[in-house]
């Protein structure tokens, strides 16, 4: 039954990720240490204990889902406020000089122009995830530090979605860079706007519905 190899699958992560993150913190080697242990072990790579890669990628992006809700739920948009604009401007900067520097080195080494910004732009990112469990193992989510580090990574994701449909439109090479780069931009304009306009037009009363139950 396929129900059951998927439990299975589930359970020797829990026991794995259980058993490896309490041996890492033992050893004050942190929780990320502990789960990419754990991944090696009983990876494909190890002893093979899950197969089915497409599986745990789904649960992986449950896990990032779950663990940016929580961090929003713990972290009220009015201690960061004071610090989002110099921080979403220092996130730009940082998001713009490390793609065109990287971009500039691939392409000393041999990379076209589109391959290039590929490369810069997909370097220039932080795992969001992974540097919030990091704060989160420290407790400095809420300092000072923590909360500038947080701002600067919803730039970069932010900053993701530009990428995205920047990669879309240097796929189509019967165009030139400077007109991906400008239907990238087009792109982008209209999906925001469609993503607003649907936002205050139909999630909002659906969101006020909800909340007429009065249902915690």
């Amino acid at each position: 039954m396929p129900e059951a190899g998927y439990l299975r699958e589930v359970i020797v992560l829990l026991v794995a990720a259980v058993v490896a993150v309490s041996l890492a913190y033992h050893l004050r080697l942190g929780a990320i240490m502990g789960y990419l242990v754990a991944g090696i072990a009983i990876g494909p790579y190890g002893f093979g204990l899950i197969s089915d890669l497409e599986n745990t990628r789904t649960l992986a992006e449950f896990g990032v889902v779950f663990l940016l809700f929580t961090v929003g739920l713990e972290l009220p948009l009015s201690r960061i406020k004071v610090f989002l604009g110099p921080a979403f401007l220092l996130g730009l900067v940082q998001v713009v000089v490390t793609t065109a520097v990287l971009a500039g080195t691939a392409m000393l080494v041999g990379f076209g122009a589109s391959a290039a910004v590929v490369v810069g732009g997909a370097l220039a990112f932080s795992s969001t995830a992974m540097v919030i469990r990091l704060l989160v193992d420290r407790g400095e989510l809420n300092s000072h530090f923590g909360r500038i580090a947080f701002a600067i990574l919803l730039v970069q994701d932010l900053s993701v979605a530009v990428f995205l449909v920047l990669v879309v439109a240097l796929g189509q090479s019967d165009i030139g860079l400077a007109t991906s780069l400008g239907l990238a931009g087009l792109k982008l304009v209209v999906a925001v706007a469609a993503i607003l306009g649907l936002g205050r037009i139909a999630l909002r009363h659906i969101l006020i519905q909800v909340a007429l139950v009065k249902e915690r």
